[in-house]
Protein backbone atom coordinates (compact mmCIF):
# COMPACT_ATOMS: atom_id res chain seq x y z
CA UNK A 1 0.00 0.00 0.00
CA UNK A 2 1.40 3.39 -1.12
CA UNK A 3 0.95 5.97 1.45
CA UNK A 4 0.68 9.43 0.68
CA UNK A 5 0.04 12.68 2.65
CA UNK A 6 -3.16 13.40 4.44
CA UNK A 7 -5.79 15.37 3.35
CA UNK A 8 -5.53 18.75 4.76
CA UNK A 9 -2.47 17.72 7.10
CA UNK A 10 -4.71 15.25 9.26
CA UNK A 11 -3.63 11.86 11.09
CA UNK A 12 -6.29 9.39 12.45
CA UNK A 13 -7.35 9.20 15.76
CA UNK A 14 -4.09 7.47 17.95
CA UNK A 15 -5.55 3.99 18.02
CA UNK A 16 -2.76 2.90 20.73
CA UNK A 17 -3.35 6.09 22.56
CA UNK A 18 -7.24 5.79 22.67
CA UNK A 19 -7.18 1.74 23.45
CA UNK A 20 -5.30 2.87 26.62
CA UNK A 21 -7.51 5.55 27.58
CA UNK A 22 -10.32 3.17 27.03
CA UNK A 23 -9.23 0.77 29.09
CA UNK A 24 -8.15 3.26 32.08
CA UNK A 25 -12.48 4.38 31.72
CA UNK A 26 -13.91 1.14 31.50
CA UNK A 27 -11.51 0.00 34.47
CA UNK A 28 -13.09 3.20 36.04
CA UNK A 29 -16.51 3.00 35.27
CA UNK A 30 -16.63 -0.14 36.36
CA UNK A 31 -15.74 0.40 40.29
CA UNK A 32 -17.09 3.67 40.29
CA UNK A 33 -20.42 1.67 39.03
CA UNK A 34 -19.88 -0.52 41.99
CA UNK A 35 -19.17 1.51 44.52
CA UNK A 36 -22.31 3.53 43.38
CA UNK A 37 -24.37 0.59 44.16
CA UNK A 38 -22.22 -0.23 47.50
CA UNK A 39 -23.06 3.67 48.02
CA UNK A 40 -27.00 3.08 47.56
CA UNK A 41 -27.52 -0.36 49.76
CA UNK A 42 -25.41 1.23 52.95
CA UNK A 43 -27.57 4.60 52.23
CA UNK A 44 -31.11 2.14 51.84
CA UNK A 45 -29.27 0.32 54.76
CA UNK A 46 -29.86 -3.11 52.07
CA UNK A 47 -27.97 -5.69 51.67
CA UNK A 48 -26.20 -7.25 48.43
CA UNK A 49 -28.08 -9.05 45.98
CA UNK A 50 -26.74 -12.37 45.14
CA UNK A 51 -25.58 -12.24 41.74
CA UNK A 52 -28.09 -14.60 40.25
CA UNK A 53 -30.65 -12.19 41.57
CA UNK A 54 -28.97 -9.19 40.92
CA UNK A 55 -31.20 -8.03 38.27
CA UNK A 56 -34.17 -8.06 39.95
CA UNK A 57 -32.81 -6.19 43.21
CA UNK A 58 -34.51 -3.13 43.53
CA UNK A 59 -31.59 -1.15 44.79
CA UNK A 60 -29.07 -2.26 41.60
CA UNK A 61 -32.39 -0.99 39.58
CA UNK A 62 -32.17 2.20 41.08
CA UNK A 63 -28.52 2.76 40.67
CA UNK A 64 -28.54 1.46 36.80
CA UNK A 65 -30.11 4.21 36.14
CA UNK A 66 -27.56 6.56 37.56
CA UNK A 67 -24.64 4.68 35.29
CA UNK A 68 -25.28 6.53 31.90
CA UNK A 69 -24.43 10.03 34.36
CA UNK A 70 -21.72 8.14 35.58
CA UNK A 71 -20.07 6.57 32.18
CA UNK A 72 -20.96 9.78 30.59
CA UNK A 73 -18.57 11.84 33.05
CA UNK A 74 -16.10 9.43 33.17
CA UNK A 75 -15.52 8.97 29.45
CA UNK A 76 -15.79 12.77 28.99
CA UNK A 77 -12.76 12.65 31.62
CA UNK A 78 -11.09 10.28 29.34
CA UNK A 79 -12.00 12.33 25.87
CA UNK A 80 -10.16 15.29 28.28
CA UNK A 81 -7.21 13.53 28.60
CA UNK A 82 -6.73 11.95 25.23
CA UNK A 83 -7.29 15.56 23.88
CA UNK A 84 -5.00 17.38 25.47
CA UNK A 85 -2.17 16.88 23.39
CA UNK A 86 -3.95 17.26 20.20
CA UNK A 87 -2.95 21.05 18.34
CA UNK A 88 -6.08 23.38 19.47
CA UNK A 89 -6.03 24.22 15.16
CA UNK A 90 -6.85 20.39 14.65
CA UNK A 91 -10.39 19.17 13.34
CA UNK A 92 -11.62 18.06 17.11
CA UNK A 93 -15.05 17.29 16.30
CA UNK A 94 -14.40 14.97 13.64
CA UNK A 95 -11.67 13.32 15.74
CA UNK A 96 -14.20 12.94 18.73
CA UNK A 97 -16.83 11.25 16.10
CA UNK A 98 -13.93 8.76 15.45
CA UNK A 99 -12.60 8.29 18.86
CA UNK A 100 -16.49 7.94 20.17
CA UNK A 101 -17.11 5.38 17.39
CA UNK A 102 -13.87 3.30 18.18
CA UNK A 103 -14.74 3.10 21.49
CA UNK A 104 -18.46 2.20 21.45
CA UNK A 105 -16.90 -0.50 19.01
CA UNK A 106 -14.67 -2.31 21.58
CA UNK A 107 -17.43 -1.64 24.17
CA UNK A 108 -19.82 -3.41 22.71
CA UNK A 109 -18.21 -6.81 22.24
CA UNK A 110 -16.09 -6.30 25.57
CA UNK A 111 -19.23 -5.66 27.49
CA UNK A 112 -20.58 -8.69 25.80
CA UNK A 113 -17.77 -11.30 26.63
CA UNK A 114 -17.01 -9.72 30.17
CA UNK A 115 -20.91 -9.43 31.10
CA UNK A 116 -22.84 -12.00 29.28
CA UNK A 117 -20.24 -14.99 27.32
CA UNK A 118 -17.47 -15.49 30.73
CA UNK A 119 -19.00 -17.56 33.32
CA UNK A 120 -18.38 -15.57 36.30
CA UNK A 121 -20.63 -15.07 39.56
CA UNK A 122 -21.03 -11.17 38.06
CA UNK A 123 -22.41 -13.05 34.42
CA UNK A 124 -25.92 -12.02 33.06
CA UNK A 125 -27.85 -13.93 30.14
CA UNK A 126 -27.96 -12.24 27.20
CA UNK A 127 -31.95 -11.68 28.02
CA UNK A 128 -30.91 -9.97 31.73
CA UNK A 129 -28.20 -7.92 30.03
CA UNK A 130 -29.00 -6.47 27.13
CA UNK A 131 -33.63 -6.15 27.62
CA UNK A 132 -33.59 -6.53 31.20
CA UNK A 133 -31.51 -3.35 32.11
CA UNK A 134 -33.26 -1.73 29.54
CA UNK A 135 -32.98 1.39 28.43
CA UNK A 136 -29.93 2.12 30.77
CA UNK A 137 -27.28 -0.02 28.90
CA UNK A 138 -28.31 1.61 25.45
CA UNK A 139 -28.25 5.00 26.81
CA UNK A 140 -24.72 4.22 28.80
CA UNK A 141 -23.74 3.33 25.38
CA UNK A 142 -24.83 6.38 23.89
CA UNK A 143 -22.17 8.17 26.66
CA UNK A 144 -19.55 6.35 25.45
CA UNK A 145 -19.87 7.21 21.56
CA UNK A 146 -21.30 10.71 22.82
CA UNK A 147 -18.19 11.84 25.26
CA UNK A 148 -15.74 12.53 23.04
CA UNK A 149 -18.09 15.20 21.18
CA UNK A 150 -19.31 16.36 24.83
CA UNK A 151 -15.52 17.18 25.71
CA UNK A 152 -15.22 19.32 22.39
CA UNK A 153 -18.50 21.33 22.88
CA UNK A 154 -17.52 22.29 26.72
CA UNK A 155 -14.34 22.95 25.44
CA UNK A 156 -15.10 25.48 22.75
CA UNK A 157 -17.65 27.21 25.31
CA UNK A 158 -15.00 27.47 27.15
CA UNK A 159 -12.50 28.68 24.74
CA UNK A 160 -15.32 31.48 24.06
CA UNK A 161 -14.77 32.27 27.97
CA UNK A 162 -12.32 34.34 29.84
CA UNK A 163 -10.33 31.86 31.82
CA UNK A 164 -10.29 32.82 35.54
CA UNK A 165 -8.04 35.91 36.45
CA UNK A 166 -8.66 37.01 33.12
CA UNK A 167 -10.46 40.53 31.70
CA UNK A 168 -12.92 40.09 29.18
CA UNK A 169 -12.06 41.87 25.57
CA UNK A 170 -15.55 43.56 26.18
CA UNK A 171 -14.84 44.59 29.47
Amino acid sequence: MIKGPRPHGRRPIGHRRAMVFFVLGYVVVTILAFWLYLLIVAIKGGHIASPTAISRDPIYLLSEKWYPVLNLLVWTAGSWFYFRRQPRGSNQAKDALHLGTFWLILALPLDLAVWVLIPSPLSLSASSFYLGQFPWIYLTYAAVFASPLVYVATARLRQGQPQQGQVSQTQ
